[in-house]
């Protein structure tokens, strides 16, 4: 179930790119189903797809080419920007690029705006502590979706999750798979469609 001025809105911009719309579809089905163009399904191992977008974020688990949850997160890149202005009481935009330059890394020495900040007179050496909240908010929901789904799982006899892949602006967070890959002991990939494209 979507609003109407948000489908209208879609369709209009593909067809301003002189594209025809013949069908519409959910972004994380239509995201599933792009990714198993380029990736090779495990038909008997849970992969579970994140998406982190601007401001919508969503996550699937999948077996194989089956879906088995799809729900919206409230982690978004948006969010996490916020997160960023409100703990180090700077602009938005400020915001935005420390985001986009250091992520989920440490910096050797605190760039100039942090430096100015009251946090970064306490020592601060990374944007974690200012997405402390969020981030831990994105493993409650992974640990959450998956648990809604054990039993039902056991009962078909499949185990753990055994990946996760990530797609969104969000996956180009520094830092996101490793921070991911910690709590859940599981490797954690960006998607990219161009990996298994061979160039002469």
């Amino acid at each position: 179930v979507v609003r109407k001025d948000v489908v209208m809105g879609k369709i209009q911009e593909i067809s301003e790119a002189g594209l025809d719309v013949i069908a519409v579809e959910p972004g994380p089905l239509a995201l599933f189903a792009g990714v198993c163009r380029f990736l090779t399904p495990d038909e008997t191992k849970l992969t579970l797809f994140l998406d982190i977008g601007y401001d919508t974020s969503s996550l699937s688990i999948a077996l194989g080419q089956d879906i088995y949850l799809v729900g919206d997160i409230t982690t978004t890149g948006n969010l996490i920007t916020e997160a960023i202005k409100d703990y180090f009481q700077i602009d938005y935009g400020d915001a935005e690029e420390l985001k986009r330059q250091y992520g989920l890394e440490d910096w050797a020495s605190p760039p100039p705006i942090i430096a100015k900040s009251q946090a970064g007179s306490q020592g601060v050496s990374s944007l974690r502590p200012a997405l402390a909240s969020g981030l831990e908010n994105l493993i409650v929901d992974i640990e959450h979706s998956y648990k809604s789904l054990s039993n039902q799982l056991v009962r078909s006899g499949t185990g753990d999750l055994s990946r996760i892949i990530i797609c969104g602006g969000g996956a180009k967070l520094k830092g996101i798979e490793s921070f991911l890959r910690g709590p859940f002991n599981i490797p954690v990939e960006v998607f990219n469609p161009l990996n298994n494209i061979l160039i002469d």
